[in-house]
């Protein structure tokens, strides 16, 4: 032990130092240490040891009162590490893990203590924090199971209990067995509370300033339940439904393993960047997901998968290699293998499918030469074998390959084929077949002919009646005006195929697929105006609305690689739809289409329409957001000073943050949904992300990224660790807020991925802005200690502005200074990269030869040292290096550096000029070098 080490029993004696303790960089003993020695501790008989506080004369009142303390000190350094199973399970022996997790049992409720009568426990009554303990303890429970049986580093146990053992985490495997059987007893309890607590409402873990540990003074204690901290509802089920998941794995219930780990494959994407309640491994969770999903026949869609998974697929069904080895042959004129047909027949309806889909997927590059040997190879296959009944059926659903025969032919292939028109027979197949049309596809023909099917086909019993169109998925929506204005018209099948048409298109948006989605919206609407009914000019501008909604969205997705034609195009048709709000037609666009054009002109830079070009609609929350950032944005542009206009986008931008709550989207997935949660507050914090997301304007960005990193900047109060920003002198010098900083990180985080996903270089905007947005995004990975990431950031700074090292008139030093150089040598030095730090020191105005020569000592490092001799330019280190290596016997390094000093162009004496070229030539070999690494 460290002389400066602290005793456990000295936090027993004082435990207000075990926060302290446990908050410096690195505790001795640390945090695992000391539940180790805690937990040991409370739970060994009094008689069997000689150890410091046994010594001591304890009635067994004060006893016990001992050891409910050390398991209350057990539990707040739990609680310290954030309840973290995996740290629990590779660190701690089985029987503390449960000895730990038993004992907050214990102290959360008492009719909870007792795990084996967990099956009767009703967790409605629970409180947050008592919903918390139960889950930790029985997602223990089925990850000990789980550990029990999949190969691990062997543990260190002993068969025999060795007399006079003193190390704590020694255990036999007797107790390990004991307790894992007591565990496999329990399981289906275990997964049946855990399926329960999926339900649960808030829970709310446990914290250090939670628990009170037992004095000898004290005769009764009182945990602060009130001080433990809401865990997100993201986190709390994606971990629950991980372990169930694993746990029905183990079990070989694939189908249920599935189900959980589809579950927590959804909720990952809303965990955000470091959960600190949930430890769910991405890489686990994909590999567990697609070995269920091969198990049990729910594979990803085809599109969607792996090569590798693609090729297993084709294992498990033969048919798919053998049709597309026959479609080859047969479009390249080959002779095809004449047992396919056979091999067709065998695969049955999901064969004969996926035939017609391989063939329609590629059928508009099909020349008149290769339609006419698949006619002749269909006609074939139909003929050679027994499945006409499914072949045909199939084709007349894909009017391209049903193109392709005649009317005779069809008849010739299968003597039962009718005509699309004719009310087929009540065949529930054929029914579903007609439905699955009407749910999966995107083709107006289909559409049509299927709708026509749909409304001339009997349903199977007649006292079932079949559902209305609109009916069949109730995840069709469109916008309300629309929807209400269509069902007033008369039902016919080309209303309910104008609605289809609408609803497709916005799933189509919903999907970023806008082409499609136009080109279903324009055949609504030449379909929309042949339709009966005094609502039909109406549909017909509500229509066009829609269109021009869908335009815009696709031309804000598409920038900055948008043609400025169709740009300028756009604005104007985005101008004239505002200024129709008035209605004096009585047909006004509805706010989703107001909130994309004004968008729209934030976007294309048309400010001053914004702030008075035109008339606005005043009911729209967005512009209480947009006309701040406009107004700012211009004055920028117009070289303005205009402080009460700054401090106006501030107000606003910061009041969104700090009194906002998070709200999920709609189901429906629509952008900008405004609400008002605070008189002064414009949008919720979820709307104002939205509303980012659909930022492109490379000022608008600047100037929002400005904001939030000085807002994070006056937050943080820690020079060191200060955010890269423009504009400074804009902003106000004072910002109060309690739990502010966290969200303003967030916020800023995803904004700079933002931006510089968006211009990565200054292709489409200045290499300035560019430079800057690199550098602010380095320094929050730098902040939140993420050295690799930061280190790319300002490497990738540097290249953004020298155009990639080829225009380096010292604008690399214009960013490259000094901090950014110290804190690129932190991040080198924290990754054990200490030969790099060195080279980096060299770049400083005033070389730091101080750090330089430590790192050249530092005998951890990883990088090489001698690979970066190269880089070298200062004489001096050199001359360190050479001494070094000769002390140590390093002959062959030392031989290296020797050969560095001979080159002529380092030699001292040389003017000004030749040592600056050749300190430049070897920081562009140095950059160019760490690029390969971490870029």
């Amino acid at each position: 032990m460290a002389s400066d080490s602290l005793a456990w029993f000295e936090f027993l004696l004082n435990p207000a130092l075990l926060e302290s303790h446990l908050n410096q960089s690195n505790p001795e003993p640390s945090a695992i240490g000391l539940i180790i020695q805690f937990i040991y501790n409370s739970i060994k008989r009094s008689d069997g040891g000689n150890v410091e506080l046994e010594t001591m004369d304890l009635t067994a009142q004060e006893n016990t009162k001992k050891k409910n303390a050390l398991s209350v000190l057990a539990l707040k350094t739990a609680a310290h590490l954030k309840w973290n199973l995996e740290i629990f399970e590779q660190k701690l022996p089985l029987h503390m893990q449960d000895a730990l997790l038993v004992a907050l049992l214990a102290e959360t409720g008492e009719e909870m203590s007792t795990p084996s009568l967990h099956g009767t426990l009703d967790t409605g009554p629970l409180l947050p924090y008592q919903l918390f303990s139960l889950a930790l303890y029985h997602r223990y429970a089925l990850r000990a199971l789980v550990q029990a049986k999949l190969p691990a580093k062997p543990v260190k146990v002993s068969n025999v209990p060795i007399p006079g053992q003193q190390d704590p985490t020694q255990e036999s495997r007797e107790v390990q067995e004991g307790i894992l059987s007591v565990l496999d007893r329990g399981a289906d309890v275990s997964v049946r509370v855990l399926e329960q607590l999926l339900g649960a409402g808030e829970v709310r873990a446990p914290v250090m300033a939670t628990f009170t540990v037992h004095t000898h003074q004290s005769s009764a204690v009182s945990h602060l339940w009130e001080r433990c901290q809401l865990v997100a509802d993201e986190q709390f089920k994606c971990q629950i439904h991980y372990d169930l998941g694993a746990y029905h794995f183990l079990q070989e219930r694939y189908e249920d393993g599935y189900s959980h780990f589809a579950e927590a494959y959804k909720l990952m994407s809303e965990l955000g960047p470091q959960p600190e309640y949930c430890q769910v491994n991405i890489d686990k969770l994909k590999g567990y997901y697609s070995s269920c999903a091969s198990l049990c026949g729910r594979s990803t869609p085809l599109e969607k998968r792996s090569l590798y998974d693609r090729f297993l697929y084709s294992l498990g069904n033969g048919y798919q290699v053998q049709t597309l080895n026959t479609i080859r042959c047969v479009l390249e004129g080959e002779s095809w293998n004449s047992g396919y047909p056979l091999h067709l027949a065998q695969s049955g309806k999901s064969g004969v499918q996926f035939l017609i889909q391989a063939l329609a997927a590629k059928f508009s590059k099909f020349n008149n030469s290769h339609k006419e040997r698949l006619r002749m190879f269909i006609m074939a296959v139909s003929i050679a074998s027994d499945i006409s009944e499914t072949l045909i059926p199939a084709i007349r659903a894909c009017p391209p390959i049903k193109a392709l025969f005649s009317q005779e032919e069809l008849l010739l292939m299968w003597p039962k084929y009718e005509e699309s028109h004719q009310v087929y027979q009540s065949d529930p197949n054929s029914l579903n077949d007609i439905i699955w049309e009407l749910i999966h596809s995107y083709n107006p023909e289909v559409l049509k002919n299927a709708v026509m099917l749909y409304k001339t086909t009997l349903p199977p019993r007649q006292d079932i009646p079949k559902k209305e169109i609109p009916e069949l998925n109730t995840k069709w929506e469109m916008p309300i005006p629309i929807y209400n204005t269509l069902m007033k018209l008369p039902q016919t099948p080309q209303r309910e195929l104008v609605f289809l048409c609408i609803a497709k298109a916005v799933e189509l948006a919903q999907a970023k697929s806008f082409r499609s989605s136009l080109s279903l919206l324009e055949e609504a609407s030449s379909h929309a105006a042949k339709l009966p009914g005094r609502e039909t000019g109406r549909l017909c501008k509500l229509l066009i609305w829609m269109l021009l909604m869908t335009k815009i969205q696709h031309c804000i997705h598409e920038l900055p690689c948008v043609d400025s034609n169709v740009m300028s195009e756009l604005t104007s048709e985005a101008r004239q739809c505002l200024s129709a709000h008035s209605g004096r037609d009585g047909i006004a666009p509805w706010t989703g289409v107001n909130n994309w054009c004004i968008l729209l002109l934030l976007n294309a830079g048309e400010w001053g329409s914004l702030l008075g070009g035109i008339s606005l609609p005043s009911h729209i929350y967005l512009l209480g957001l947009v006309k701040p950032l406009a107004a700012t944005a211009h004055a920028l542009r117009e070289k303005h000073t205009s402080k009460t206009v700054w401090y106006d986008l501030w107000d606003v931008v910061v009041g969104i943050i700090a009194n906002s709550s998070q709200h999920k989207r709609s189901s429906s997935g629509q952008s900008l949904s405004m609400e008002r949660h605070h008189d002064s507050v414009v949008m919720s914090r979820s709307a104002f992300l939205d509303f980012l997301e659909n930022l492109r304007e490379p000022s608008c960005l600047s100037i929002l990224i400005s904001l939030l990193g000085h807002v994070l900047n006056l937050l943080n109060q820690e020079p060191s660790s200060e955010i890269h920003i423009d504009h400074l002198a804009m902003w106000p010098q004072t910002v109060s807020g309690n739990g502010l900083k966290d969200k303003v990180k967030d916020t800023l985080t995803w904004l700079v991925d933002h931006a510089t996903r968006l211009y990565p270089t200054g292709t489409h905007t200045s290499a300035a802005l560019c430079t800057s947005w690199h550098l602010s995004r380095a320094d929050l990975a730098y902040m939140s200690d993420q050295y690799h990431n930061a280190l790319a950031g300002y490497l990738t700074a540097v290249f953004v502005a020298t155009d990639f090292l080829r225009n380096d008139n010292g604008v690399d030093q214009s960013v490259l200074t000094d901090s950014i150089i110290r804190r690129m040598i932190r991040c080198c030095m924290n990754l054990n990269c200490y030969t790099q730090a060195t080279i980096l020191c060299q770049f400083l105005e005033n070389i730091d030869y101080c750090t330089a020569l430590r790192c050249l000592q530092e005998r951890s490092a990883v990088d090489a040292m001698d690979a970066y001799y190269c880089c070298l330019w200062d004489v001096s280190l050199i001359e360190f290096i050479i001494n070094m290596h000769h002390k140590r016997g390093e002959v062959q390094r030392r031989d290296k550096a020797l050969k560095m000093m001979g080159l002529l162009e380092v030699n001292s004496n040389n003017n000004d000029e030749i040592q600056r070229e050749a300190a430049k030539v070897r920081k562009h070999r140095f950059l160019r070098s760490m690029a390969k690494q971490y870029l």
